[in-house]
């Protein structure tokens, strides 16, 4: 599956919003409730369970079955970036501390035949991937900008 990563809480503004265009559920809203260790092996989606506020008046049988649809629609569509990457997509300022977590993509060094190491370097748009002991959510980056100048990270949505 090639869910698209977002932040929790676009996920939770579109859980919402999906929810108060049906019918008879107007100021309900929706929200997702665990991040998973792993991604679930049937969809490959990394968050689980929804939390659901009815609205007044609104039936809570009625909201609640709309509200499962949406869910399982939500979860072959989106995936959530970790805490680590939640706040690099959060940050007003990206100090390199943040992105510790990110490892180029393509092997920056490689063996050759003799021992020796070949190592290239790296380029502005390299993909990075999330990577770490935190949880990882495997979100794909790229990295825009120079060493002089600093750089940026852009969530990279391709494949």
């Amino acid at each position: 599956m090639s869910q698209r990563y977002i932040t929790v809480a676009d996920l939770n503004d579109w859980l919402t919003r999906e929810l108060q265009m049906q019918p008879e559920c107007e100021g309900s809203k929706l929200t997702m409730k665990y991040r998973l260790r792993e991604p679930d092996p049937a969809n490959g989606c990394n968050w689980s369970e929804a939390t659901v506020r009815i609205g007044f008046g609104c039936d809570a049988g009625h909201v609640g079955a709309v509200a499962a649809r949406i869910v399982d629609r939500a979860r072959l569509q989106f995936n959530v970036l970790c805490e680590k990457c939640q706040e690099l997509a959060d940050a007003p300022v990206q100090t390199p501390a943040l992105a510790e977590h990110l490892r180029p993509q393509t092997p920056v060094g490689s063996g050759t035949g003799y021992g020796l190491r070949e190592f290239r370097t790296l380029e502005p748009y390299d993909p990075f991937r999330c990577i770490g002991e935190h949880g990882s959510c495997n979100a794909r980056w790229l990295r825009v900008g120079s060493g002089a100048s600093g750089f940026e990270w852009h969530l990279h949505q391709q494949d």
